[in-house]
């Protein structure tokens, strides 16, 4: 697992170590809406593995896909960007929904959870990934369309050389948000191969795995 800089990851972990120092004894629903006044993409965190966020109907509700468990064949590598700024999941919202191709992504978005959701009852981690990155990349390529770039120079070219790796049959796709920060995902079947050709193009990464929800280990 690798350590991020991240809103979410840091209020879930307060949330449960607060829930668990007071005993209050909480459920995860209910540190959901706390620390999700703090990052709204807490959940993701707090529940840990692959999680679906539902915001049609209040309360905002997620939802565990698969656990940390489920997706150990899952294997991810990130490489940070050291540029100045990132965007704030309001910026992205804000931004995104002025683009006129909006609307189409928003019919999209129930067909890439299907397909995400039946993968995973296949176990077919490579579709769940190539699934994860259209997604992405849609959301980027709008967010591009209206001044907003995430991706900037140095991470489009990374981008391209994992499209460049797939085309020499090595299976990985990019996982992006809103900072200087790209995921590469793979399985196991690929390790190997991904940290080599990291390796060879000079790209500084680390290691990481899907974690689990946020545990209390010890007080002392």
């Amino acid at each position: 697992m690798c350590i991020r800089d991240s809103s979410d990851s840091g209020l879930a972990a307060l949330f449960t170590a607060l829930n668990d120092l007071f005993e209050l004894n909480h459920t995860k629903e209910e540190l959901l809406s706390y620390s999700m006044q703090g990052s709204e993409s807490a959940g993701r965190s707090l529940f840990g593995g692959l999680t679906l966020t539902s915001v049609q109907t209040l309360p905002v509700t997620v939802t565990q896909l698969a656990s940390e468990e489920e997706l150990k064949f899952m294997k991810l590598f990130s490489v940070p960007f050291h540029y100045r700024s990132r965007l704030s999941a309001d910026e992205i919202h804000k931004g995104i929904v002025t683009h006129p191709n909006f609307p189409q992504r928003i019919k999209k978005i129930p067909i890439w959870i299907q397909q995400i959701k039946d993968a995973l009852r296949k176990k077919d981690l490579i579709k769940v990934l190539a699934t994860a990155e259209e997604n992405i990349r849609n959301a980027h390529e709008l967010l591009e369309g209206v001044g907003l770039v995430v991706r900037k120079s140095e991470m489009m070219k990374l981008c391209q050389e994992i499209e460049s790796m797939r085309r020499e049959g090595i299976l990985a796709y990019y996982l992006i948000g809103g900072g200087n920060l790209i995921t590469i995902a793979t399985t196991t079947t690929y390790e190997k191969e991904v940290a080599n050709y990291l390796s060879k193009q000079n790209w500084q990464y680390y290691p990481c795995k899907v974690a689990s929800g946020p545990k209390i280990i010890s007080w002392e």
